[in-house]
């Protein structure tokens, strides 16, 4: 027996729904994103044992922050963040530099907050004609963080501290 045609626009729309809805409840994951651009400026000082006696710098430059993230259906999340600052300083005798300064970290966060994981490669970069000539800081450090103080090592809310490589003492990196 046929089905009579005032039927099927009615059924066809029900079977559509059945369709749309298991693949959009399926989409349980969701993705934001987020891009920061700003001058900062920044000042170093004694903090750095790589600087000459008695002489300080400072800089300024333009930030380009990518952060992506994603939050999975149990509400975990993951945040990537691509940091990227350019520009110029000075110091205190009158030198002049370039630098660059590159951050990417890796952010893992359970649903329920905590613990954070962290993975951070860093890196700040500086020439020029001055007294302090070439200074580079680097880092690629992972740690866990559970919400307790700071979320940089080292610090009291700080476990499973790993030390993959460091370039230089971090008290040198401004940003």
């Amino acid at each position: 027996m046929p089905t009579p045609p005032k039927l099927v626009v009615p059924l066809i729309l029900t079977l559509m729904l059945f369709v749309a809805v298991p693949s959009a409840s399926a989409s349980s994951v969701t993705t934001t994103h987020q891009t920061v651009r700003e001058t900062v400026t920044w000042a170093m000082s004694a903090q750095c044992p790589s600087l000459p006696a008695g002489v300080s710098l400072t800089g300024a430059g333009q930030r380009n922050k990518q952060i992506n993230t994603t939050t999975n259906a149990d509400g975990s999340q993951t945040i990537n963040t691509n940091d990227l600052v350019t520009g110029v300083a000075s110091d205190s005798n009158g030198g002049s530099y370039r630098f660059i300064y590159h951050n990417h970290s890796i952010n893992n966060a359970p649903a329920s907050g905590f613990p954070i994981h962290v993975n951070m490669v860093d890196s700040f970069v500086l020439n020029g004609s001055g007294s302090i000539g070439h200074l580079e800081v680097g880092f690629n450090w992972s740690w866990d963080y559970n919400g307790v103080g700071d979320n940089f090592p080292p610090g009291p809310g700080i476990t499973n501290w790993q030390k993959m490589s460091t370039r230089n003492t971090v008290d040198c990196d401004p940003l």
